[in-house]
């Protein structure tokens, strides 16, 4: 798997060059947990690894793959709490690979178009 030129900069962080070397068998760890067919990596994605993903039931999906550092660690737990109010779905949480498979956000409604709260 050829990983995103903009995740790059992680080479210069504490632990980021071994994490971008353990990418590759982490997404195949996950794709082979979750049985997902997975596209190419989303190229402007700069921060953590973004993987558009399709469930054997056809869903479309996305892998999200973080580096692991306090920052990311209650991602999974903001998501669940939200439960898709304001923010997509966790569908999935791997949290010893900092794995998240979320719902696809597609384009949609523009904001300016959903009633007021």
């Amino acid at each position: 798997m050829r990983l995103p030129p903009a995740l790059e900069w992680w080479r210069e962080e504490p632990g980021g060059e071994a994490w971008l070397e353990r990418l590759p068998g982490i997404v195949t760890g996950c794709a082979e947990q979750w049985s997902l067919t997975l596209d190419a990596p989303v190229e402007q994605a700069h921060v953590s690894l973004v993987i558009p993903a399709t469930l054997p039931d056809g869903t479309g999906a996305v892998l999200k793959i973080n580096f692991p550092d306090p920052e990311s660690e209650h991602e999974a737990d903001a998501l669940t709490h939200w439960n898709g109010s304001g923010a997509v779905h966790l569908l999935e949480h791997d949290p010893e690979r900092r794995a998240l498979l979320v719902e696809r956000c597609e384009p949609g409604t523009q904001l300016w178009a959903v009633e007021d709260e």
